[in-house]
């Protein structure tokens, strides 16, 4: 499965670097603790903004990103709502 996390800068998430669309693969068959949830997108070579290379993954607006049949594109954002398209083909 595919998810989409609005991400914003508030609880516990105050101090990220980027906030909008952060996309996850779910893959049900892999057990838990043997990272059945990965963050698609980012770029393991970058160090992020003291976050992990991972915490600039989230999509900004006009990004997409395709993780297996599954396409999610950034349409915008207003304050705190995050507007994103899935298509599946």
């Amino acid at each position: 499965g595919v998810v989409v996390e609005n991400r914003q800068r508030v609880g516990n998430d105050r101090s990220i670097c980027d906030p909008g669309a952060l996309v996850y693969k779910l893959d049900s068959r892999v057990p838990s603790g043997f990272g059945p949830i990965r963050i698609v997108g980012g770029n393991r070579d970058h160090e992020g903004c003291g976050h992990g290379p991972r915490s600039i993954a989230p999509l900004d607006p006009g990004q997409g990103i395709r993780s297996g049949r599954v396409f999610v594109k950034m349409l915008g954002a207003r304050g705190r709502v995050t507007e994103v398209s899935v298509t599946v083909r």
